[in-house]
């Protein structure tokens, strides 16, 4: 499905266009994908305070810092979760939101049947994605 756009027209100091204009020479991207990007994660942070962490099922996010497909990560409940090399880490047993801390934390478990993906520190039982790095580009 193609994404339909709009046209606005928009008004703010010198000052702050200058500095938009510079930011983006600097990355290489439009005026309107650097504003699109502010105001997405200007709002995810207004959807953070609004999670339900018993209805989070399924969780997909995309890095604050980067504006490419590859920054997606998604999550759900039931579902394997596997490195970008195909290595399974482990089942999605839960997905919650810490206020707190800022952080959405997936835990992870073994099937009987599965060996689980071990690091130099053990098996892998939970991923930690910060609010801070992290916007929501979806969940159920």
């Amino acid at each position: 499905m193609v994404e339909k756009f709009n046209r606005i027209s928009l008004t703010m100091p010198n000052y702050l266009l200058e500095k938009l204009d510079d930011y983006s020479d600097w990355e290489g991207q439009s005026r309107s994908s650097i504003i699109s990007l502010a105001v997405e994660n200007f709002l995810n942070e207004k959807k953070f305070a609004d999670i339900d962490n018993k209805s989070i099922y399924k969780i997909t996010f995309r890095d604050k810092n980067s504006m490419g497909s590859g920054s997606i990560k998604e999550f759900e409940v039931g579902e394997i979760v596997r490195s970008n090399t195909g290595r399974e880490f482990g089942v999605v047993e839960s997905i919650y939101y810490d206020k707190e801390t800022k952080n959405f934390e997936i835990d992870l478990t073994y099937p009987d049947n599965q060996r689980s993906t071990e690091s130099k520190f053990g098996p892998i039982t939970k991923f930690v994605m910060s609010s801070v790095d992290y916007g929501i580009a979806e969940y159920k």
